[in-house]
Parts: structure tokens; sequence; C-alpha cells
């Protein structure tokens, strides 16, 4: 098992900082949380259509990562409604859409290959509902979807991308914003034909949707990723600190990463208001779980 396989989503780089001062060997930035807080790794011009990294802060966090020895991932932002003049508004189920997401995941293979960070990068499908409204019918999303998967498949290969892409699973569609990924078929119909492009496996989304079959979804792809956290039966996507009681097939998701050497964050609301000592209990916990599974 390799000593960075544990690691933990932040929202900013307040709290990456404090997780690489508490000695953890990976964290996974959250984009659209650090977009809010002001800080950008590249800025995006809506009218040419183009992207420009902000170098500063690429380097620093590169620098970081060398010199302490964490991977960085990223999770990419979402669900702020359609739209493509701001990249939270990019939708993959948008046949409108895929000319500058190309160039989105293009960028990222570049901050990879320049910085040595971000590879890993987790995202969601289709946003199809948005404030209640439906955005795109399921069916149309997926075909769309499927269209963008094919051709960034062909990129990749074309030039050799490194970076790994996790499409999650989600915990069905909710009462205003819903993602596709709530069901088996979702991914099966849409990556069945890209190779170099594979899934994040969200644990804690297993039991929020009727139509998701963890061990179907898990034979189909080896995810590239595992965000692991804990629920209260019947009380929604809560994200607590996980452990067996909490989390469906604790140990044989540990079990899979430990023999896979699959990345597992935690992914815990709040990390702001968790102590350092609690905060290292819980990673010490499922960190000592992931050697014994």
């Amino acid at each position: 098992m390799k000593d960075n396989l544990l690691g933990i989503s932040v929202k900013n780089l307040l709290e990456f900082m404090r997780i690489v001062a508490l000695g953890f060997g990976r964290v996974e930035l959250k984009l659209d949380y650090l977009l809010s807080s002001g800080v950008k790794l590249f800025n995006y011009n809506y009218k040419r259509r183009s992207f420009k990294l902000v170098e500063n802060t690429l380097e620093s966090l590169s620098t970081i990562s060398s010199e302490m020895g964490v991977e960085i991932q990223f999770h990419l932002p979402s669900s702020t409604g359609p739209s493509i003049k701001s990249i939270r508004g990019f939708n993959p189920g948008m046949h409108e859409h895929h000319e500058i997401l190309l160039k989105y995941y293009q960028v990222f293979e570049e901050i990879y290959q320049k910085y040595g960070i971000g590879s890993i990068l987790t995202t969601h499908l289709p946003l199809v509902l948005f404030n209640g409204s439906i955005i795109r019918k399921d069916k149309r999303a997926l075909k769309d979807f499927k269209k963008f998967i094919l051709t960034l498949e062909r990129i990749r290969r074309n030039e050799s991308h490194q970076t790994k892409i996790g499409f999650e699973n989600s915990g069905g569609k909710k009462p205003l914003d819903g993602f596709l990924g709530f069901a088996n078929h979702h991914f099966e119909d849409s990556l069945s034909d890209a190779l170099t492009i594979g899934t994040t496996f969200d644990v804690g989304h297993v039991p929020l949707s009727k139509e998701f079959d963890a061990e179907r979804f898990l034979k189909f792809r080896t995810p590239v990723n595992i965000h692991l956290h804990g629920n209260t039966p019947g009380q929604g996507d809560e994200h607590l600190p996980p452990n067996a009681e909490n989390v469906i097939n604790y140990y044989d998701n540990l079990r899979l990463a430990k023999e896979n050497d699959i990345p597992v964050i935690l992914e815990i609301k709040n990390i702001e208001n968790i102590s350092n000592y609690e905060l290292r209990r819980i990673a010490l916990g499922v960190k000592s779980d992931l050697i014994n599974a």
C-alpha cells in the first residue's frame, strides 16, 4: 500500500495548509469552493474562449507538493447552472458546451504536466436539474455526454494524457439540483468505449439511490478514486466521519482500495469545526482499517 493512499478533501488554502501540517500525504482541492475564496488556478476569458494559467498559485502549490511529499488532486467545480460564461456552468450533457470543455480538460493536463499537481480529476456527470427546473432530459443529456466522452478519449490518446479522470456516482436527483450518475447505465452507456476515462466511487452516495448497484458499478470499472464518508440512515448526504457503522461495506471498500492502490479521500463536511486532535484520530482510525483490510 502506498503511503499517500489516504487523503482528505478541503475547500480553501487555509484548510489545505492545515491538512499538510497535520501530515496528510494526499489532499483533494474542491475547486468550486476554492474559486469562491478568490483563488484561481487559471483565468477563463469567455469572449475569447481561452484559459490562462495563474502561474504564481500553481508554482506555490507545486512547491508545497514536492517539498512536503503531498499528492494534490482536484474535484472540478460544477452545479451553478448551465452556462459557458463561467467554468462553474460547464455541462458535458450539452453539445454546445463541448468545444470549451475539451479545452478545459486539456488545461488540467497542462497543469499536471508543468506543475505535477492534479493527477486525479473527480467530476460529475451532466447536470439535468437546476433550481427545480429540468435543463436537459436524461436521454438527451446522456447522448450528448457520450459524444463528448468519445471525443475527449481520442484527444487523451492522441496527446498521451496522464491525468486520471473519475466521473462520480451521484446520490440521485435532488429536489432542486441533480446530476446523472444515480443509475449504473449512465456510466455503462457513456464510458464503455472510453478506456482512459474512469470513475470515482462515492461510497456515501450508494444508499441514496435505489437505482444504483455498487457491486455492478465496481465490476464495470475499477475506480481511480474513492470518496469515503458516512451517513445516518434516512438522513441524506451528511458527509460524516466514516466508520464501519455508517458506511456500507466499509471493510470491503477499504480492501478494494488497498489491493488496487486506489486513493481514498475522506470527504467530511465542515472540517473547520473539527479539532486537529479529532481529525488525526479519525484519519488514523481509517488508516489502520485500510492497512488491516
